[in-house]
């Protein structure tokens, strides 16, 4: 079979004051420059992306640390959005699986994650659009946790796309309850998790309100920032919700399987948790 023909990169945008699009270029925490490149490319290209990981939890409020930028892309699109991005520069790591900047995440595809199927795979924004929105949308805090490079866009800038908050949180949520016995990738899913349900509880910033999230999640969600509502549930900060959730969507088909099958040795017998926890046992079928 023959090799696919890359495909070219197009002019670098007018806004993007680099001449170069050399990755060596870059510090080694992802700045505007690099993310508006990005997205540039792959819109140009017509390949649907949105930013994905830690970098967008920063752009929402929280104070999580990173070193890396992610991007979410279709599935069927991806062949297409590493043509580009070889094209223009931007190189898969030679290391692979031994790249230590990857160790505690879930293995991208030649570092260029495939996503989830969470969300509308017509990636657009507008504003009532349940899905997608800019980052520079006013909605967003124009503050930064001592990063002044992670936070709410320009709009003079070109326009980057990202998840909406609601959208986000229920996705990483979905992601950690898929990923709940296994022990690589889940730390990765339960972190970006803390910090979207501490955006949520965030009294002083309306980037995220608990009736902007859908069933499960909104439960979810209650049951972690309203004391009294967890405490009479007996369950405050969800914890036996979350394994009903993983038992009762992996029994119904829902879950697809974790991207790791080591089982996370900490974690108790599931059969053990059910029981303590008062779960139905018909979980366990």
């Amino acid at each position: 079979m023959a090799t696919p023909a890359l495909v070219p990169a197009p002019a670098l945008p007018p806004d993007l004051s680099f001449s170069v699009p050399n990755p060596a270029k870059f510090s080694a925490s992802p700045k505007q420059e690099l993310r508006r490149y990005v997205a540039w490319l792959l819109r140009e290209a017509e390949v649907p992306a949105f930013l994905w990981g830690p970098e967008v939890t920063r752009i929402y409020g929280s104070n999580t640390d990173f070193e890396y930028s992610m991007w979410a892309v279709k599935d069927e699109a991806m062949k297409k959005a590493v043509q580009v991005l070889n094209e223009a520069g931007l190189r898969p790591c030679k290391k692979g699986r031994r790249c230590a900047k990857h160790r505690s995440l879930p293995f991208p595809d030649q570092h260029y994650h495939k996503v989830l199927k969470h969300f509308n795979t017509h990636v657009s924004h507008g504003p009532d659009d349940r899905y997608y929105m800019l980052s520079s949308d006013k909605r967003l805090p124009d503050w930064s946790y001592s990063c002044v490079q992670v936070q709410r866009m320009s709009k003079d800038g070109y326009p980057v796309i990202i998840p909406t908050p609601a959208r986000y949180l229920e996705a990483v949520c979905l992601q950690s309850v898929r990923h709940y016995e296994v022990q690589d990738g889940s730390d990765f899913w339960n972190e970006e998790r803390y910090a979207m349900i501490h955006i949520l509880e965030d009294r002083f910033t309306d980037t995220l309100k608990l009736d902007d999230l859908d069933e499960p999640w909104h439960e979810y969600g209650k049951l972690n920032i309203d004391r009294g509502y967890g405490d009479r549930a007996g369950d405050y900060g969800g914890q036996k919700y979350r394994l009903f959730l993983y038992l009762d969507m992996k029994k119904k088909g829902q879950l697809p399987p974790p991207e790791t099958k080591a089982r996370n040795r900490w974690l108790r017998p599931i059969p053990d948790l059910v029981r303590e926890w008062g779960l139905p046992l018909d979980l366990l079928d």
